[in-house]
């Protein structure tokens, strides 16, 4: 995934690409596990992981004053507050 070849590459770097043949050629197994780490190190430096999990806020409303939220509620915030419905 970390290469640019397959079906579920992730990018491109010729450098992580020579990186990962160089491990997988080795034979030696102190030498591939180092080869390994420095493959992994140089790969996981292209990217910037971010959360991609939305909790929630809880809202406290009066339904006598604020009409029910109509549409749907498992977008975002924002596009929540468009459905509201008048009371």
């Amino acid at each position: 995934m970390l290469c640019s070849w397959g079906v579920h590459n992730a990018g491109y770097s010729p450098d992580v690409d020579a990186l990962y043949l160089k491990y997988a050629a080795e034979v030696d197994p102190v030498l591939a596990k180092q080869y390994y780490a420095d493959f992994q190190a140089a790969a996981h430096e292209m990217y910037i992981n971010v959360g991609i999990a939305q909790v929630a806020p809880l809202m406290l409303y009066n339904p006598e004053t604020l009409g029910s939220f109509g549409g749907p509620t498992w977008v975002s915030l924002m596009d929540c507050m468009s459905y509201i419905e008048h009371p």
